[in-house]
């Protein structure tokens, strides 16, 4: 039976503030951005815990920087290497993000970035943005430059075939938040009463989802977006 434990990357320039995109503050998706100073300690952290879990065969990731640093820091702690997997790179959502960006440009309130508030406040509207992205594509799913809800659902499918093949019963998959929100959302079905227990809107950064399969081949949630490692470790 093999156990995957999906991973968000760590805080890129724009989750920590360092880079501010035009009007709204939004995740940044599909675009390469890098990791930032938190980010790497966020790596690092991660990469700790993994080492102390003791149980990883392989490290895949998605070929952004920002995963492949990601997961970089941990495959070293466990002396494997880093495998590419272009299937589990971000959803873009860049066509509603457009939109978005289009209103802010007339509408003042949507023009607040990370130097005109706290932190933790910046870090908190910022997943509220990326929820709310995530809701309207799924909802939408014919914006103009957006990618289509049933392309992910296919290359999702295509990355589990491609897991279950690979060696080793416990793999690391460095992935992104869309990516793992809809992970979560296509392995409850898409049932709105259980995405809900899932009792988070967001991924934090170096949050570990982790799935297993079931004798008969169906894959279970075990848990989504925990970043509590020391309680983790005792699961």
């Amino acid at each position: 039976m093999k156990t995957y434990y999906f991973v968000r990357h760590g805080a890129s320039l724009a989750d920590s503030g360092e880079l501010e995109f035009e009007g709204i503050n939004a995740p940044a998706s599909a675009d390469d951005i890098p990791l930032s100073d938190l980010g790497r300690e966020e790596a690092a952290r991660a990469a700790d815990f993994f080492h102390r879990l003791g149980v990883a065969d392989a490290v895949f990731s998605s070929p952004l920087g920002r995963t492949y640093d990601t997961a970089a820091a941990i495959a070293t702690r466990l002396d494997l290497p880093v495998q590419l997997l272009p299937e589990v790179r971000e959803v873009d959502v860049s066509g509603i993000f457009e939109f978005f960006k289009k209103r802010s440009a007339r509408d003042s309130r949507f023009k607040l970035g990370p130097k005109d508030m706290p932190f933790p406040v910046y870090r908190r509207m910022l997943m509220a943005t990326g929820s709310a992205l995530f809701a309207a594509w799924r909802v939408a799913d014919s914006i103009p430059g957006t990618e289509r809800v049933d392309a992910v659902r296919l290359r999702l499918e295509r990355a589990l075939n491609l897991l279950d093949d690979a060696p080793g019963r416990h793999i690391v998959v460095v992935c992104h938040g869309y990516f793992i929100l809809y992970l979560a959302s296509y392995l409850l079905q898409h049932n709105p009463l259980e995405l809900a227990r899932m009792d988070r809107v967001w991924v934090p950064n170096c949050s570990v989802t982790k799935v297993t399969a079931r004798p008969n081949g169906k894959l279970r949630l075990r848990y989504f977006a925990r970043d509590d490692y020391d309680t983790l470790l005792k699961i």
